[in-house]
Protein backbone atom coordinates (compact mmCIF):
# COMPACT_ATOMS: atom_id res chain seq x y z
CA UNK A 1 0.00 0.00 0.00
CA UNK A 2 1.49 3.30 -1.12
CA UNK A 3 -1.45 5.73 -0.95
CA UNK A 4 -4.08 5.71 1.84
CA UNK A 5 -6.76 8.40 1.50
CA UNK A 6 -9.49 8.34 4.13
CA UNK A 7 -10.51 11.96 3.72
CA UNK A 8 -14.07 13.31 3.79
CA UNK A 9 -15.64 10.33 5.58
CA UNK A 10 -17.16 12.06 8.63
CA UNK A 11 -14.85 10.07 10.93
CA UNK A 12 -15.11 11.18 14.56
CA UNK A 13 -12.83 10.61 17.55
CA UNK A 14 -9.05 10.70 17.71
CA UNK A 15 -6.41 9.59 15.25
CA UNK A 16 -5.65 5.98 16.18
CA UNK A 17 -2.17 5.21 17.45
CA UNK A 18 -0.42 3.25 14.71
CA UNK A 19 1.24 0.13 16.13
CA UNK A 20 2.94 -1.10 12.98
CA UNK A 21 5.43 0.41 10.57
CA UNK A 22 4.02 1.19 7.14
CA UNK A 23 7.25 0.89 5.18
CA UNK A 24 5.82 1.70 1.73
CA UNK A 25 3.18 4.30 2.56
CA UNK A 26 3.90 7.59 0.78
CA UNK A 27 0.63 9.49 1.12
CA UNK A 28 -1.59 9.39 4.22
CA UNK A 29 -4.75 11.47 4.38
CA UNK A 30 -7.35 11.80 7.12
CA UNK A 31 -8.35 15.29 5.99
CA UNK A 32 -11.86 16.75 6.09
CA UNK A 33 -13.21 14.61 8.90
CA UNK A 34 -14.25 15.42 12.49
CA UNK A 35 -11.12 14.10 14.20
CA UNK A 36 -10.18 15.52 17.60
CA UNK A 37 -7.28 15.25 20.02
CA UNK A 38 -3.55 15.15 19.36
CA UNK A 39 -1.35 14.08 16.49
CA UNK A 40 0.61 11.14 17.93
CA UNK A 41 4.35 11.64 18.18
CA UNK A 42 5.02 8.24 16.60
CA UNK A 43 3.20 9.06 13.35
CA UNK A 44 6.32 10.18 11.45
CA UNK A 45 8.37 7.27 12.78
CA UNK A 46 5.89 4.68 11.53
CA UNK A 47 5.89 5.94 7.92
CA UNK A 48 9.54 6.36 6.89
CA UNK A 49 8.77 6.87 3.16
CA UNK A 50 5.91 9.33 3.66
CA UNK A 51 5.90 12.12 1.07
CA UNK A 52 2.60 13.74 2.02
CA UNK A 53 0.55 13.96 5.21
CA UNK A 54 -2.93 15.50 4.97
CA UNK A 55 -4.74 16.21 8.25
CA UNK A 56 -6.39 19.52 7.32
CA UNK A 57 -9.98 20.48 8.19
CA UNK A 58 -10.41 18.45 11.35
CA UNK A 59 -10.67 19.51 14.98
CA UNK A 60 -7.19 18.46 16.08
CA UNK A 61 -5.90 20.18 19.19
CA UNK A 62 -2.25 19.73 20.19
CA UNK A 63 1.30 20.74 19.61
CA UNK A 64 2.57 19.61 16.22
CA UNK A 65 5.05 16.80 16.94
CA UNK A 66 8.47 17.23 15.31
CA UNK A 67 8.48 13.54 14.38
CA UNK A 68 6.03 14.11 11.52
CA UNK A 69 8.82 15.99 9.73
CA UNK A 70 11.34 13.10 9.98
CA UNK A 71 10.62 11.17 6.77
CA UNK A 72 13.40 12.04 4.30
CA UNK A 73 11.13 12.25 1.24
CA UNK A 74 8.53 14.51 2.86
CA UNK A 75 7.30 17.24 0.51
CA UNK A 76 3.92 18.29 2.00
CA UNK A 77 2.32 18.45 5.44
CA UNK A 78 -1.18 19.93 5.26
CA UNK A 79 -2.55 20.78 8.71
CA UNK A 80 -4.75 23.85 8.11
CA UNK A 81 -8.08 24.49 9.83
CA UNK A 82 -7.24 22.76 13.10
CA UNK A 83 -6.26 24.10 16.53
CA UNK A 84 -2.56 23.18 16.38
CA UNK A 85 0.48 24.97 17.79
CA UNK A 86 4.26 24.68 17.52
CA UNK A 87 6.71 23.23 15.01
Amino acid sequence: LVDLRLNNNSFIGSIPNIDCTMERLELFSLAQNELTGPIHDALGNKMPRMRELHLYENKLLSTIPESIFRPKNLTAVLLGNNELTGA
